[in-house]
């Protein structure tokens, strides 16, 4: 009676398949199916596979997608976009809590007493330190883009959405900052 293969030749032996179909100009289809079955076996992914993983993700980060035309139809310009808006949000965020601020207030009816340092006033002036702020960091922009942007990131918020909580990515779509290193470098 002849021996079977054992589970790691077996293993082998199915990646060697997958990885000479992959050679063979079928790199999707053989790059699913060593995924699937490393997941399914429990064991990991080798070299080949997970570098073509890599590769893919980073070939559908860099280049446009058929959501249209432009800057941010590749997943890099629409991160990199969402990376501006959560820079002004959080510049803007801690302005607010200068002045004593914590959110954006809400607009009051009538007029205000004369002299009075109203919520709006330290508003204002919040918003005009987030873009004094902002100049410091290179990122010129018109008050009324702060606001958008910080409405924008605080509605993305209420609604519990993870789209704009970028604090723990570092990627690279970010420019590179010029005083610091990035672990990349």
């Amino acid at each position: 009676m002849t021996r079977g293969p054992t589970r790691e030749e077996y293993f082998e032996r199915e990646l060697l398949a997958l990885e000479e179909l992959r050679d063979g100009g079928h790199r999707l289809p053989a790059l699913f199916e060593a995924v699937k079955f490393c997941q399914i076996q429990g064991i990991s992914l080798p070299e080949w596979a997970a570098l073509d993983v890599l590769n893919l993700i980073l070939e559908r980060y860099r280049n446009p997608s058929s959501d249209g035309p432009g800057a941010f139809s590749s997943p890099k310009g629409r991160f990199g976009q969402d990376y501006i808006h959560f820079v002004r949000w959080n510049v803007l965020t801690g302005c607010l809590r200068m002045n004593g601020l914590d959110s954006k207030p809400s607009r009051q009816r009538g007029r205000p007493r004369a002299g009075a340092n109203t919520d709006a006033d330290r508003y204002r002036s919040a918003l005009k330190q987030s873009a004094t702020e902002l100049r410091k960091r290179s990122m010129s922009c018109q008050l009324k883009q702060i606001e958008e942007s910080f409405d924008l990131v605080e509605a993305e918020h209420a609604r519990g959405s993870s789209r704009f909580k970028l604090d723990r990515l570092s990627t690279l779509a970010l420019p590179k900052a010029k005083s610091s290193q990035t672990p990349h470098d």
